[in-house]
């Protein structure tokens, strides 16, 4: 998705890209700490040029405090 995004944008076509939501876990299925998963996941939004996304109740699984730090990172 990130290439076929960049490729879009590159060539002058505006792309807006866009999440609906239900993002980040609400619980890890391999013992993984959710906290850095949700981190990786913004990381990996910010590498694909998201423009915005939904939040949902599964996205506040980790405080609205850990969800806006995440994205203004993520920008």
């Amino acid at each position: 998705m990130a290439k076929v995004t960049e490729s879009l944008r590159s060539a002058g076509e505006d792309v807006l890209l866009l999440d609906s939501g239900g993002f980040l876990p609400q619980m890890s299925v391999d013992g993984g700490d959710l906290k850095k998963i949700a981190a990786a996941g913004f990381a990996g939004a910010k590498i694909m040029g998201y423009d915005g996304m939904n939040v949902t109740v599964g996205d506040l699984s980790q405080g609205v405090s850990f969800l806006k730090d995440e994205a203004a990172k993520a920008g």
